[in-house]
């Protein structure tokens, strides 16, 4: 089994804590450090195999993290976080020996591949990718079923979800008219595109609720929710029960 460090601010290092089942991917044991100095004395006591770094680390930059692990002699395989990733941080990040760049904070979908990556590429252990076609979380469908374009836009809502993310906003990045991909994302999902992004918001929220202990405020905030009554009134909405009595019932099925 592996360890991984996340240092970061402490709100970017709870989304992430949340992000991925740890577990599953071979990660036994989660650092997490807010700044550099804690970072190396975490890196040095614990040697862990993987590390996400966030770009600005008060004085100092994450890729300056990277270099002191490879001063220090430490094998740790680093990833770079980034707010808006672009060929300049990557080419520092490489320099100070970071092996990727990745959003800050990563959708699941990149975080995932990437500790993919490390575990088989760099440690040559294994994957378990289930099919080896990812589903969609919230259609429960292989995303090679859809076409190109709705894909484009699953990705987006995926990754942009706790900014709120509207189909004019996608489609002014895709440069196309928002009625024709709304179109074509009703046709292909049968749902409507902020139909998916309610269901894909409390698909997050139901993990960050069972397999965290985060308080139900900052997960409404985790998952675009700033205002914790909306969060409270789709939640029973659409799972039936409060985030609380979700958690209490999770807690009791798992101590049978």
């Amino acid at each position: 089994m592996y360890k991984a460090l996340i240092v970061d601010k402490p709100q970017v290092c709870r989304e992430i804590l949340g992000m991925a089942d740890w577990s599953a991917l071979g990660f036994d044991n989660v650092l997490t450090a807010h700044s550099l100095p804690e970072a190396v004395e975490q890196a040095s006591a614990q040697q862990p195999h993987v590390a996400l770094v966030g770009m600005d680390l008060g004085e100092k930059m994450g890729f300056e993290f990277a270099s002191l692990l490879r001063e220090l002699g430490l094998p740790t395989v680093c990833c770079l976080l980034a707010n808006h990733p672009g060929t300049h941080d990557l080419r520092r990040a490489m320099r100070s020996g970071c092996r990727d760049v990745l959003r800050r904070p990563p959708d699941p979908l990149s975080l995932k591949e990437f500790l993919e990556w490390a575990v088989v590429e760099e440690f040559q252990g294994t994957a378990d990718s289930g099919s080896g076609d990812e589903r969609d979380p919230v259609l429960g469908v292989p995303y090679s079923s859809f076409g190109k374009l709705t894909n484009k836009i699953l990705l987006a809502a995926r990754t942009d979800f706790r900014e709120s993310p509207t189909l004019t906003s996608i489609a002014q990045d895709l440069e196309m008219s928002s009625k024709y991909i709304g179109r074509v994302f009703l046709r292909e999902t049968g749902l409507r595109f902020t139909e998916y992004l309610t269901a894909y918001r409390m698909t997050e929220a139901r993990r960050l609720i069972v397999n965290t202990g985060e308080k139900v405020s900052v997960i409404a905030g985790m998952v675009g929710y700033p205002q914790l009554n909306n969060f409270y009134t789709h939640f029973r909405q659409y799972f039936g029960v409060s985030p609380s009595a979700m958690r209490g019932a999770h807690r009791k099925e798992a101590n049978v």
